[in-house]
C-alpha cells in the first residue's frame, strides 16, 4: 500500500473532516511510514533466502584428493553426558529379632532405560526398592536366584530407595544399566 492509498483511506474516515488532512496524514505516516524509514538490513538481506538446516553426512570425514585433503560434508554431533548411577548407604542398624537392615540411596543422573539392582549376601530375607518421589513407579522383572536378590527398574531416573534385611551384615549391592 503506498502514501495516496492511504490518503484516501484516511479521507473516507469521520475524523478527516474534524481534524484536517494535515493530522490524519501525520498520524498515517507515524503508524505506518516510521517502517519505511528504519528498515532492518539483516532482515531485508535475508527476507526471501531459503535456508536448508538439514546437514550433510558423508561416509567418510575427508576425501584425499591428491596431496590435498577436501572435507565433505558437516554433521555436528553434541555428545551427552553419559548417564551415571550412584549408590551409598544411608543406615545400616540391627533389628530386634537379630537380623540386619541395611537402607541405600541410589541416584540415577539421566534416564536410563533399565536399571538392574542385585543384592548378595548369605542369609538375605529380602530387597526392596523404590523410589523416593510421588507417583507412579514401575518394577521390572524381580526374582531371587541363590544367595542374591535382584530387580530391574525400567526407565529409571531420579533417587530410588533400596532396603535390605538379612542375617548376617555384610550386603553386596551391584547395579548396571543400559
Amino acid at each position: 500500500m503506498n502514501l495516496m492509498e492511504m490518503l484516501k483511506l484516511f479521507q473516507e474516515l469521520p475524523s478527516w473532516s474534524r481534524y484536517g488532512g494535515s493530522a490524519s496524514l501525520l498520524i498515517s505516516f507515524l503508524f505506518f511510514g516510521v517502517g519505511l524509514i528504519f528498515r532492518n538490513p539483516i532482515q531485508e538481506k535475508f527476507q526471501n533466502e531459503v535456508v536448508d538446516n538439514s546437514p550433510t553426512i558423508s561416509i567418510g570425514s575427508n576425501v584425499n584428493n591428491g596431496n590435498q585433503i577436501i572435507g565433505v560434508g558437516d554433521i555436528n554431533i553434541l555428545e551427552e553426558k553419559a548417564p551415571e548411577v550412584h549408590f551409598r548407604v544411608l543406615s545400616s542398624d540391627k533389628l530386634s529379632d537379630g537380623s540386619y537392615r541395611s537402607i541405600g540411596l541410589i541416584v540415577v543422573t539421566k534416564i536410563v532405560a533399565n536399571l538392574y539392582l542385585e543384592a548378595r549376601g548369605e542369609g538375605i530375607d529380602s530387597f526392596e526398592v523404590g523410589p523416593r518421589r510421588i507417583g507412579a513407579f514401575v518394577m521390572g522383572h524381580s526374582g531371587k536366584r541363590g544367595d542374591s536378590y535382584f530387580t530391574n527398574i525400567p526407565n529409571a531416573q531420579g533417587e530410588y530407595t533400596s532396603t535390605v534385611i538379612s542375617k548376617n551384615n555384610k550386603v553386596e549391592i551391584i547395579y548396571d544399566f543400559e
